[in-house]
């Protein structure tokens, strides 16, 4: 008898640890040497990265048209734990690393270890020594907790592997499935913008063109529209970013008085910066202001929409 409690008991932990690491695995390495003295971390390019480049590269570096979004890069760290920067222009800093061997320099905001996450779930999260299913719990991190990305198996957006986070002074591995895909509260993960919009009024500014509107996020219908002194009307629509990492956008087609056409963006992740800023009682509702992108509507677009019609 107190053998088939002891299998059962064996087998309800198996299941535990199989539940919350998944059967993800890290992502092969490229074998980089690390150079003496310094330590080496492994990360990723991210999905998004646009422009990726770096000062001094080696000539077949240039003619195999460099790195691309999801490459695997090996960065370099000092005795003290600090990234290896090169400045490349006054404040502008690269660190230092290797692509496929060969060392480079690049951007951190092009690299998945400037992303921050959110843990999901409905129970803690378990952190492990190693990027292993196998290895030795260290401690467990609470559901919707903020933190960032220190090094990952696998691209994040790929949504498997491992990410490497420090949670209460404890630095561990957690399974990249249990994470979200951006930094803001899991309340809305996985919900659209006009889902998470409905609630409340919105108002926006864009300096450039001197634009300004207001509108209500149940339908995104302009309440007023203002550009320089003149007034303005236009219509919403649904779509994708046109810059930084892709995602759902709303566009507000606008028509000046005097006959102009512009049309302005605003991003998912505007609306939640602002949506963050008032679970935080930092503004109120009647504060809520989005950044707004706007841009003049180009002949060829309009001819577009007009045949799409």
């Amino acid at each position: 008898m107190f053998r088939m409690k002891s299998h059962a008991k064996f087998l309800i932990f198996f299941l535990f640890f199989s539940f919350a690491y998944g059967s993800d695995q890290p992502k092969k390495k490229v074998t980089t040497t690390c150079p003496k003295n310094y330590s080496c971390i492994i990360t990723y390019i991210s999905s998004e990265a646009i422009a990726i480049y770096a000062r001094n590269w080696q000539k077949e570096i240039i003619d195999n048209d460099g790195p691309a979004p999801l490459d695997q890069i090996t960065l370099l760290k000092d005795k003290a734990g600090n990234f290896l920067e090169v400045e490349i222009s006054k404040n502008v800093y690269y660190y230092k690393g290797f692509w496929k061997g060969k060392e480079i320099l690049i951007s951190r905001f092009d690299l998945d270890i400037s992303k921050s996450l959110r843990t999901l779930g409905l129970q803690t999260i378990i952190l492990s020594k190693e990027a292993d299913p196998n290895s030795p719990l260290v401690g467990i991190v609470p559901k919707n907790t903020l933190f960032a990305v220190k090094e990952n198996t696998n691209p994040l957006s790929e949504q498997n592997g491992f990410v490497k986070i420090e949670y209460n002074h404890t630095v561990g591995w957690v399974n990249r499935s249990s994470l979200s895909n951006d930094p803001y509260d899991i309340r809305y993960y996985n919900i659209g913008i006009q889902e998470i919009s409905k609630p409340y009024h919105f108002s926006a500014f864009e300096k450039d063109f001197s634009t300004k509107i207001r509108f209500r996020g149940m339908d995104f219908h302009l309440l007023e529209c203002m550009i320089s002194d003149t007034e303005c009307q236009g219509n919403p629509r649904m779509g994708r970013s046109s810059f930084g990492e892709d995602q759902e956008a709303v566009y507000f087609d606008l028509t000046s008085k005097k006959g102009s056409l512009y049309y302005c963006e605003i991003r998912r992740a505007d609306i939640l910066d602002e949506l963050e800023r008032l679970a935080e009682e930092q503004i109120t509702e009647e504060e809520l202001t989005p950044f707004m992108n706007c841009a003049i509507k180009e002949e060829e677009e309009i001819k577009g929409e007009e045949e799409s019609e």
